[in-house]
């Protein structure tokens, strides 16, 4: 059990175990940074926890380990944000540079993350909701037809049609959102569904992103976790522990995942995405840098913003600040401006750290840096949740950083 996860070897041997000596309680969090394997290790736990044969090994061939490998069980379910479309991206390229078994099930499942949340049990009461995003969800199904484990490929023109298909309708998906907290009312639905009788088998709820929920979704929660049912349990996933309320860090046990390191960086790049280039220095680097996302990077997007920041003061960064945004905005529906924000962010980190490979040399002051990132919020923030327009958030950043540089400068 657990042979397919990659690193984080003392957070899977403590599950390995405690399920094995049958003493995993009755909800978990799993926490640590972005692309660590958390929802892999959470959803291999599902598995390992349905299996029919005990035994729970990857190649299981019992009826649950079947469904759980294309992520089709019934009893476990999934909800909270992530990063689908650029997900979906990455596991198709694997797909199209590798077509073999195992990347068809890696594809199939990055799909298949974005379809489970739309399950009605998450949705009982609230189909309404799902209004605009019917057509696309339809769109999705259809182009994943035929692309199973378990029978021939499409030919590789049509298999290109069908993962474009995919991935526009899974961009129209995620652009109709309303936010990513996980809502009430899926909460509500969640604890009515723990309740139903499921016979002999185990049922899991996976809560990704956990420390987003606003307060009612959480009071909700807690109420579940103070008494929840036999045979069920929850796996609440998260970036930031500490954001995570007191009173459900107390009814949860942790167990912590670190950022892979160098060489288990190019393991999971070289078995899971067939990427053999030695140029990506992290998971997330890799899968920022597909071009269906953005043609030129985020991360050089970002540099190309700094540029702008720290240029001479005759420098007129109005037409580039306009080719920036114009990237972006094709992007928008992928998520282009956050993951701008976060290289940016990650950029004024480095630069802090003084890391090999940063994109300025220049010394700049501790307040600076803090400043910026307080602006970076503070713009995000306007992207998000205000809906400014995109160039005008750029516009409005580029002023607010530029005037505290030359306040030290």
């Amino acid at each position: 059990m657990f042979e397919n996860i990659i690193g984080q070897e003392r957070a899977i041997d403590q599950l390995r175990q405690q399920v094995s000596q049958q003493q995993l309680p009755p909800a978990i969090l799993l926490h640590g940074p972005q692309y660590s394997g958390k929802l892999s290790s959470a959803l291999e736990l599902a598995r390992v926890l349905s299996c029919k044969a005990g035994e729970g090994a990857w190649s299981c061939g019992c009826a649950a380990c079947v469904q759980h490998r294309t992520l089709d069980h019934p009893l476990t379910l999934m909800t909270g944000s992530r990063y689908f479309v650029q997900d979906i991206a990455a596991c198709a390229e694997a797909l199209k540079k590798a077509p073999m078994r195992a990347t068809v099930y890696l594809f199939l499942r990055s799909v298949q993350k974005l379809l489970r949340r739309f399950d009605p049990v998450l949705w009982q009461g609230e189909e309404n909701r799902l209004t605009k995003s019917m057509t696309q969800l339809e769109t999705i199904r259809d182009a994943l037809d035929g692309i199973a484990p378990e029978v021939d490929l499409p030919p590789p023109d049509k298999l290109d049609k069908r993962i474009q298909q995919i991935l526009e309708a899974a961009a129209r998906i995620m652009a109709a959102r309303g936010s990513d907290n996980i809502p009430i009312h899926t909460i509500r639905s969640i604890a009515y569904w723990s309740h139903l009788s499921s016979g002999d088998s185990h049922k899991v709820v996976i809560l990704e992103n956990a420390e987003r929920m606003h307060d009612s979704s959480r009071n909700a929660l807690l109420k579940v976790l103070e008494e929840p049912p036999a045979g069920l349990t929850f796996v609440l996933l998260s970036g930031n522990r500490a954001a995570i309320p007191a009173t459900i860090r107390s009814r949860v046990r942790p167990y912590a995942f670190s950022e892979r390191d160098g060489d288990q960086t190019k393991i999971v790049l070289r078995k899971i995405f067939r990427e053999t280039e030695p140029r990506y220095h992290s998971i997330r680097h890799y899968i920022m840098q597909n071009a269906y996302l953005s043609r030129t990077g985020f991360d050089m997007l970002a540099r190309q913003f700094l540029e702008l920041v720290l240029a001479e003061q005759n420098e007129q960064p109005a037409q580039r600040l306009e080719t920036i945004a114009a990237e972006l905005n094709e992007a928008a529906n992928k998520d282009g401006y956050r993951y701008f924000f976060e290289e940016l962010s990650a950029a004024c980190r480095r630069i802090l750290q003084r890391e090999q490979g940063q994109p300025f040399q220049a010394s700049l002051p501790l307040s600076l840096l803090q400043g910026w990132q307080r602006e970076l919020v503070r713009h995000q923030r306007y992207s998000e949740s205000f809906y400014m327009r995109g160039d005008l958030v750029l516009q409005s950043l580029w002023f607010a950083m530029r005037k505290q540089h030359a306040k030290v400068h």
